[in-house]
């Protein structure tokens, strides 16, 4: 069972902070990393969409 908080030293306080900070880090970048992922995924369909069409509108004009 662990101690209280508040009879916790406080570098082992600090040190929870600070573990808690970094696993919020990369948490964080691991969401923008998925997030720019999916949206450079995202970007090239529309692209590659957008330039088909306009293919297509050409060939028939």
């Amino acid at each position: 069972m662990s101690a209280p908080l508040l009879l916790t030293p406080l570098p082992l306080r600090q040190q929870n902070i600070d573990d808690q900070m970094s696993k919020i880090q990369d948490e964080g970048d691991q969401l923008t990393d998925t997030y720019n992922a999916n949206y450079d995924r995202y970007l090239e369909e529309y692209t590659n969409t957008l330039v088909e069409v306009y293919t297509m509108k050409a060939s028939m004009a």
